[in-house]
């Protein structure tokens, strides 16, 4: 049985449907499986991508639920037991205008960014983030986006106090917006 159809995704079977619960003994598991026991080998492609394993992102019904669930699967749900990714750090999330992390918040959000592109799940691009953290950066990076432009890459780095001085500052009179995504 291949690993495909052991995790209960049968539609990307690497064995062209032919694998089968009943070839794997009931007590193997999955990281048995990935022992080698009961596992099926597979040649390796040689050119090109399977296009079983991922649908071509034009053809998709909902391109944002897709791209969601994809990151999910990528990289995780937000663990609200784990400190926001951004926390204590400047120039967070890239884009025109990086934003200063919180500096107590918690995974809330799986934030997608610069780009905002949800198809874009490269690790650079998908960011475990608190709410405060999330609206800001939606709050000034949203009004202006451009869909089809350069984005900034997100470097954080360490604040300095001044960082944070004109940072208070300025969300003392700037109203945030609740982030959409």
């Amino acid at each position: 049985m291949c690993l495909s159809c052991a995790e209960g995704f049968p539609e990307l079977c690497e064995n062209n449907g032919n694998c089968s619960k009943a070839n794997l003994n009931e007590t193997t598991s999955l990281v048995d499986m990935l022992k080698g026991e009961g596992f099926s080998e597979v040649e390796p492609k040689k050119k090109g991508r399977d296009s079983r394993r991922v649908k071509n992102d034009m053809n998709l019904k909902d391109p944002q639920s897709t791209g969601r669930h994809r990151a999910v699967a990528i990289h995780g749900k937000a663990n609200p037991e784990e400190p926001c990714e951004w926390q204590g750090k400047a120039n967070c999330g890239g884009g025109a205008f990086p934003i200063l992390g919180c500096s107590d918040g918690v995974q809330e959000n799986l934030h997608h960014g610069p780009d905002k592109n949800v198809l874009n799940n490269e690790r650079e691009n998908v960011h475990k983030i608190c709410s405060q953290c999330h609206n800001r950066w939606h709050t000034l990076n949203d009004p202006n986006y451009q869909w089809d432009g350069h984005h900034e890459h997100h470097s954080p780095s360490k604040p300095t106090e001044e960082d944070v001085k004109l940072d208070q500052e300025r969300w003392k009179t700037k109203r945030v917006k609740v982030a959409k995504d």
